[in-house]
């Protein structure tokens, strides 16, 4: 009997003091990333998580946010993919939006865009969401380096296809007003999912205008920068 109380006195000890040392860590993390001090405060996140196996959907968030401060771009996505997953609607539009313009920064704007809707469809007052997806569409593509070796070859087969003697321009796979119709195709399907992504935005801005209308102002977002 004296032994079993023992044990349970020992359990309890220990289970106050691991209380203790997380409820320490938590407020020192706290503190690092109020002083923007980005670094410190993710490797105690990282041994609240670790160590302790802290799990807590904001805590990760936080995470992620001091990654996203500190430039470790991959590292931020990672832990936002873990909130955007979860259950919490208002949480996982918050890390969309996050996910959203990191994609954006690292010139993967049809993903930064599809990542913003994804954030409206799960809070559809996410006001940054909005200014994000709306930021998103002024911003143009940059072509990969493959993209544009790709482009560099094409132009060369066409200067090779040009110098030959056969005459290309009696294609007799359609007609030149055939071609034209193609091509008008191409480039609509090609644009087709930027202004679907406009008209959803049209269609959100008019819903939720009487919302958006009452939240304060965000001052510190820039036209031409993403809103935090």
């Amino acid at each position: 009997m004296k032994f079993i109380l023992a044990i349970s006195i020992t359990s309890l000890f220990s289970f106050l003091f691991y209380t203790n040392e997380v409820n320490e860590l938590k407020t020192a993390v706290k503190d690092r990333y109020a002083e923007k001090k980005y670094l410190e405060a993710i490797k105690i996140y990282t041994l609240l998580e670790t160590k302790y196996q802290i799990k807590e959907p904001f805590l990760i968030y936080d995470h992620a946010n001091a990654c996203y401060r500190s430039l470790q771009l991959k590292q931020a996505y990672k832990y936002y993919q873990i909130i955007a997953d979860g259950d919490d609607s208002i949480l996982s539009s918050q890390a969309l939006n996050q996910m959203g313009i990191i994609c954006c920064r690292t010139q993967k704007l049809k993903e930064g865009k599809e990542l913003f809707i994804q954030s409206l469809r799960k809070n559809s007052s996410n006001r940054h969401a909005v200014l994000n997806l709306e930021w998103a569409l002024t911003l143009k593509d940059v072509p990969s380096q493959q993209e544009r070796q790709n482009k560099q070859q094409a132009q060369q087969n066409k200067k090779a296809g040009d110098s030959d003697t056969q005459d290309y321009k009696a294609d007799p796979s359609g007609s030149e007003e055939d071609k034209e119709a193609l091509r008008s195709s191409s480039h609509a399907n090609k644009y087709m999912d930027i202004n679907k992504a406009r008209l959803l935005l049209e269609s959100m801005k008019n819903s939720e205008k009487q919302y958006i209308q009452q939240l304060p102002v965000n001052t510190t977002t820039k036209p031409n920068e993403p809103a935090w």
